[in-house]
């Protein structure tokens, strides 16, 4: 009776200092308010495609931790040369909190799925590799050597290439199903989605700044109102950054840009929908010679000029260096680390 009292006091107890401002209800809400809220999640169905999201990303770190986990597990169980020079590593990063390392993976891998994927995975990676090491090293060498006896050899994930390790047909089997996992989990958001006849979930978009503010912005608006269990995350990122994260998954919408000299490559796995073609616009202070006057600019009289830009590593960078070249005849001043 104890046992079970004691947590029934502990939430009532959280109820009374969160209702009386002992703690701040904002860092510390009632559990009354926790509760009514996840009603309402799990009523309007978005609890559901948010579960989803979740256990997709972690399906997939963890074949990605159990792919890299087993194997070195394995190894330093089973072979002690091994297993004395990794584990004074394994284990001082063990203790060491994964999610700190999020902000680098950000860096490395870019705001995506990608990142949170491999957060995970590194999280799980620590613990399979110490446990199958415990477990390997553990096993009765007697029961090694009569299942050798008998012809057990077990499925090889990878095989050995010079210095590397590459995937066998088994291991890239293993990857494969990993891709039907996440398709099969998309499909069972969707049939959820249609059975509550409304649309929900999380849609993902990458657009340029100027196409985010010109056609993502005023679309916000809409969508809330035709679809309020929508939610819409919106992620800057110039064409060259998002097309891959979209290959990748981590994108759902990417709004980009080409050009009739430098086309974008066609992806089979990318449906493709042009819009308005967009119109180049110069903008000039006040005060600039160039400015004075109703009529076009000419742009030979900005050759001296110091420009604001796209970085040119990208394809308006690279348009606008063609039209300063082409129109203008001079070689725009900007540099690539983007700006002026």
């Amino acid at each position: 009776m104890i046992g079970a009292a004691l947590p029934l006091l502990l939430v009532a107890g959280w109820e009374i200092a969160a209702r009386t401002a002992l703690v701040s209800p904002r860092y510390f809400p009632p559990p009354t308010v926790i509760a009514a809220m996840l009603g309402r999640l799990l009523t309007a169905g978005e609890f559901w495609g948010d579960a989803l999201t979740t256990l997709a990303r972690l399906a997939v770190a963890f074949l990605v931790a159990a792919l890299a986990g087993v194997p070195l597990g394995l190894g330093m169980g089973l072979w002690r040369p091994l297993r004395r020079a990794l584990e004074p590593a394994m284990a001082m990063l063990y203790p060491l909190p994964k999610v700190a390392l999020l902000p680098l993976f950000l860096i490395l891998l870019g705001v995506g799925e990608g990142a949170f994927v491999f957060t995970a995975a590194v999280t799980a990676f620590f613990q399979i590799a110490t446990s199958t090491a415990g477990g390997a090293a553990t096993i009765d060498p007697r029961l090694v050597e009569a299942g050798r006896n008998y012809g057990a050899r077990g499925i090889a994930l990878f095989r050995k290439v010079g210095r590397r390790l590459e995937l066998t047909d088994a291991g890239h089997t293993l990857v494969a199903r990993a891709d039907e996992l996440l398709a099969r989990i998309e499909e069972i958001d969707a049939e959820l989605a249609a059975q509550a006849e409304q649309v929900a979930g999380t849609v993902r978009i990458g657009a340029f700044q100027t196409a985010a503010s010109a056609i993502v912005l005023p679309a916000l608006d809409r969508l809330a109102e035709r679809h309020p269990q929508l939610r819409v995350e919106l992620f800057e990122a110039e064409a060259e950054e998002s097309l891959p994260v979209l290959v990748r998954g981590g994108l759902d919408v990417a709004i980009a840009e080409e050009y009739e000299h430098a086309p974008r490559p066609h992806m089979p796995q990318l449906d493709r929908e042009y819009l308005e073609p967009d119109e180049m616009l110069l903008v000039l202070p006040r005060e600039h010679p160039a400015a004075i006057g109703e009529g076009p600019v000419p742009l030979k009289s900005l050759h001296a000029s110091e420009w604001v830009a796209a970085r040119s590593d990208t394809a308006f960078g690279d348009m606008f260096a063609r039209v300063c070249r082409a129109v203008g005849g001079f070689a725009s001043n900007f540099d690539a680390s983007g700006g002026i």
